[in-house]
């Protein structure tokens, strides 16, 4: 019986010894697993969000903006990205007017945001009409602008249905951000007011040239971010104007960044595709001249003055040009091309 029992207890201690030795070593394994995914986690890798915008505000030309729309979009298809369309108001009602098949296929096919070009009276030297009004009488008349149609001659608005609020209405959701340039700060915010009201979740601001920090905000609204732009080349020249390659430049651009999250942007107009200098120009400015806003009644007559039609040869380059730009881009397994349906959602990590 005693050996019995001295047997058992040996049995019981060297189980133990087994189990104990496991357990250390379990405990072991564990936290060397939780130190390197710790590492890996800490360790930071390049990351680029790009975004394709193209600018929208060539009323002039309805016909060949329309065409500029149809194949951006097909080349996005393409490489199976998605693009960003700032459209003025304006663009937005006489495509749906004339071109009711652009406005579907920027529904389905694109996200859209919204900017704002002369004689909206938001506009740089377009402010007169909404000089010395309260703050309350600022946001009341820019809530009239952003529910009516824009007269183009005028200035003023129009009783009928149009601005931000039938572009949201039309596209199901409130476009994404907005470009507001206004020389009054109590302009500027009683615009961003109205428009935030109305679900604006992002502005564009340029100031001196100089980019946007991620994260940033501003009127409690993010401001789009931009570490980079594909837009000029080292001369400081539009790349469309020039033989500039934007693959080039945007190569250039990457490969000076560190290991982070950066954000990149593309940036051209409709109208530079097809002509050289705004077509529009001559129509709200003396002599073309951006720092001479004139007076209404504007003379839309005045439409293309000072423009001219860019040739088949360098339309084709322009193309050919962004054409490989949007495959280079979306062939870098470093970037991911996003809208600011998306870049809204990241901002929210800052």
């Amino acid at each position: 019986m005693k050996k019995i029992i001295i047997i058992s207890l040996t049995i019981i201690i060297v189980l133990g010894l087994i189990i104990g030795g496991f357990f250390i070593y379990y405990q072991r394994t564990k936290n060397l697993s939780s130190s390197s995914s710790v590492s890996k986690s800490e360790k930071k890798t390049r990351i680029v969000y790009f975004t394709f915008i193209i600018n929208v505000h060539d009323f002039v030309n309805l016909e060949d903006s329309k065409n500029t729309i149809e194949r951006a979009i097909s080349i996005y298809d393409k490489y199976n990205v998605t693009g960003e369309f700032y459209l003025t108001s304006t663009m937005w009602e006489k495509f749906k007017e004339n071109y009711p098949e652009v406005i579907e296929l920027l529904k389905n096919k694109a996200t859209v945001s919204y900017h704002i070009r002369p004689p909206h009276p938001v506009y740089i030297g377009f402010e007169t009409p909404l000089k010395g009004l309260s703050q309350d009488q600022l946001i009341n008349k820019l809530k009239e602008y952003e529910t009516h149609s824009l007269d183009l001659e005028s200035g003023g608005y129009q009783e009928k249905e149009g601005g931000y609020a039938l572009m949201k209405k039309d596209l199901g959701y409130a476009p994404i951000a907005g470009g507001i340039l206004s020389s009054d700060q109590n302009i500027q915010e009683a615009e961003v007011d109205v428009l935030k009201e109305m679900g604006l979740k992002m502005i564009v601001i340029h100031k001196d040239g100089s980019l946007s920090e991620k994260g940033a905000k501003k009127y409690d609204l993010w401001i789009r971010p931009a570490d980079f732009e594909i837009l000029e080349d080292a001369s400081g020249n539009a790349w469309w104007n020039t033989e500039a390659n934007p693959v080039e430049l945007f190569g250039d651009k990457i490969n000076n960044l560190g290991n982070e999250e950066y954000f990149g942007v593309s940036l051209i107009h409709d109208d530079n595709f097809y002509r050289k200098n705004n077509p529009f120009r001559y129509i709200y400015y003396e002599k073309g001249q951006n720092d001479h806003p004139k007076l209404p009644p504007y003379d839309l007559s005045e439409g293309n003055k000072g423009t001219k039609e860019r040739d088949i040869e360098t339309q084709d380059s322009i193309w050919s040009r962004y054409e490989q730009l949007v495959k280079a881009v979306s062939q870098d397994p470093q970037v991911k091309v996003v809208t600011s349906k998306e870049i809204v959602g990241i901002l929210k990590h800052y």
